[in-house]
């Protein structure tokens, strides 16, 4: 989080509630509370600065949250209001391991050669997340495909892969209007391989990235993958080449408070956490060139990226960075949501 916000949070004693859709969630002070006890009283942090720590809670009226919250974090946070739905969301998000149920994968696999292909993948995946699968005849047309994904689905496995359906499916999986999108991810079994040996991670410094990097580990972990987190950054014009303080590199990335920054370290101390062997990367130049150019260089078998724009002024459900990813990229892809 922006330093001025932490200033508009920690020095207005006015504020009583707090709008959590745009939060740029800082998970190291998340994760001051429990999972337990911040799920229990519907509560996340969201600041911290000094000694202060400004916390969102459903019922700020809570007496026995207010004194759970205090004893955990040794003291009295200043509280602000955040609706429930959205704090659950993100505390489900930041605590993505904690009480998942078994999920349930939806598997679209066209009539043909591919068929057996289609399905062999669809079931190793159902493996690693030890999930079941439900498999739509290739005859299903699409608006019948995307209704099915309503049915409590976390992920549809396609092995169509000509680029005018997968777009069209995943515009339908996104939607344009809020009410009309859908949890669902997308994995399109492009030239699948397995078992899962090398694994690409694009972290676009939005918050839509934490969903990438929990379909990382999810199947990273007991496919025994590496994973290979890769940023790009824009290039340094021309004119500055040269100048230290312009040319970052990825150690100096990794020590900034900026949204990539604390993606790159976060996914660094997830991998650790789950014991997976992983390496971080940074290239500068177009986002489009330097993910092929890593794709081509480290034959990785899955390229994983979230689904959202990172232009936040549009707030478009699909980059333009995905669907030229989906057209251009001869690999399976997973776009999360």
């Amino acid at each position: 989080m922006e330093e001025k916000d932490t200033r508009r949070f920690m020095d207005s004693s006015r504020a009583r509630s707090f709008i959590l859709d745009d939060l740029d969630l800082d998970p190291t002070v998340a994760r001051r509370l429990s999972a337990d006890v911040a799920s229990r009283h519907h509560v996340l942090p969201v600041a911290a600065k000094d000694r202060r720590m400004t916390v969102a809670m459903a019922d700020p009226t809570d007496k026995a949250g207010l004194e759970a919250v205090t004893s955990e974090l040794g003291i009295e946070p200043y509280v602000v209001q955040g609706d429930r739905t959205s704090i659950d969301q993100l505390l489900a998000q930041l605590w993505c391991k904690k009480g998942r149920k078994s999920p349930h994968l939806l598997a679209y696999a066209p009539t043909g050669d591919r068929l057996n292909e289609t399905r062999l993948y669809a079931e190793y995946i159902g493996d690693l997340l030890n999930a079941s699968i439900e498999y739509v005849p290739g005859e299903t047309p699409l608006d019948a495909l995307v209704e099915k994904a309503r049915d409590n689905y976390e992920l549809v496995i396609t092995g169509r892969s000509d680029k005018l359906f997968c777009q069209r499916l995943l515009s339908g999986l996104t939607g344009r209007r809020v009410e009309d999108r859908l949890p669902v991810s997308l994995l399109i079994a492009r030239r699948p391989l397995q078992p899962f040996q090398r694994v690409l991670l694009v972290i676009q410094g939005i918050t839509s990235d934490s969903e990438a990097t929990d379909w990382t580990l999810r199947l990273a972990g007991p496919s025994g993958a590496s994973v290979t987190a890769l940023a790009v950054v824009p290039p340094v014009p021309a004119m500055y080449h040269g100048l230290t303080r312009m040319e970052k590199g990825l150690a100096e990335l990794l020590t900034t408070d900026t949204i990539l920054g604390r993606q790159m370290r976060q996914v660094a101390q997830q991998l650790v956490n789950g014991q997976i062997e992983g390496t971080l990367r940074l290239r500068q130049g177009s986002p489009e060139w330097g993910i092929r150019r890593e794709i081509a260089e480290g034959r990785f078998d899955l390229l994983i990226i979230a689904a959202a724009s990172q232009d936040r002024m549009q707030r478009l459900p699909i980059s333009d960075l995905v669907i030229s990813l989906m057209h251009t990229v001869n690999r399976s892809v997973l776009v999360t949501k």
